[in-house]
């Protein structure tokens, strides 16, 4: 059955890229972003709550992209969605999903900003709580791998095949048994002892200084170890690093310069944006890396 939304509602729409293709499509939007960033479309500057969805006309679809995880009340979040939400809208949120931060020992997404973690049996059972149902799952590579869900009022639509698919697979894993996040940190563990062998007494640089590598370097243990960050992005150089106040270079500064312009490594690196390090390495042939 073809879906045509008519009015668009997207919490956390940021410059409304998305939002904006559905405009083009003729549909009427609105983004709810509490930042101050610029918008291609009509945003209203607030935290999605009761009081701004009780107002506005019923949505055909809602959209949540990688909101949960920086939600302190994400019942109230979601209770606020069921009242905007038409009688047979669509709730369509991403996040980043827990089975493959435990599969893939994605430690390093685990910081102050992220006040959760999702797997879909407790997802299916909390919207159920709310007069919602969680009817289809989609997987996806987004943000090192992601669940897409779609949501409609209790009884407005079939469970698809793929809801209860995605909680045999976790099961099968599992990872609704304590024992599995034991083993997590058992394994953290192992690769800081790895790593902290590998470095030895040397003083080394540390690749990357957004959220990701920060964390890496505080859940190591190896602040002390590193002589200063370097970065692709020139917007976080000459900035400090917080926690471990290290000053964030200009990836050449990896190297020192000789004669003839020959590059020379400085030292060993930490590959601190370790899950890019193919990425990474092509770019810097001639650097030693340490990978956590």
């Amino acid at each position: 059955e073809e879906f045509k939304p008519r009015f668009v509602v997207e919490i956390g729409s940021n410059d409304g890229t998305l939002t904006k293709m559905f405009q083009d499509e003729g549909c009427l939007v609105l983004g709810v972003d509490p930042s101050g960033v610029e918008s291609s479309v009509p945003v209203v500057r607030d935290y999605f709550k009761p009081e701004l969805a009780l107002p506005l006309p019923k949505a055909d679809l809602v959209l949540a992209n990688h909101v949960f995880a920086h939600v302190d009340n994400l019942a109230g979040l979601v209770d606020s969605v069921r009242m905007l939400l038409a009688p047979n809208g669509v709730f369509i949120f991403e996040a980043a999903y827990g089975l493959d931060l435990l599969q893939h020992h994605y430690f390093d997404t685990i910081y102050h900003e992220h006040l959760d973690y999702h797997t879909v049996r407790p997802l299916a059972g909390f919207f159920e709580s709310l007069g919602l149902t969680l009817f289809r799952v989609e997987r996806n590579n987004a943000k090192g791998g992601s669940i897409r869900g779609f949501v409609c009022h209790a009884g407005m639509r079939e469970i698809e095949i793929s809801v209860a698919l995605a909680q045999s697979i976790e099961h099968a894993y599992g990872a609704d048994k304590p024992k599995v996040f034991g083993a997590f940190t058992d394994r953290l563990l192992e690769r800081t002892n790895a790593v902290q062998q590998q470095i030895g007494e040397e003083q080394v640089i540390g690749y990357g200084a957004s959220a990701g590598p920060i964390a890496t370097m505080y859940h190591l243990g190896i602040e002390q170890r590193v002589r200063w960050l370097v970065d692709d992005s020139e917007r976080r150089h000459n900035l400090y690093a917080p926690h471990s106040n290290l000053l964030v270079r200009p990836t050449d500064t990896l190297y020192f310069i000789l004669e003839r312009d020959l590059l020379v490594p400085e030292g060993r690196a930490l590959l601190l944006a370790w899950r890019y390090a193919e990425q990474i390495k092509a770019r810097h042939p001639n650097m030693e890396f340490i990978v956590p």
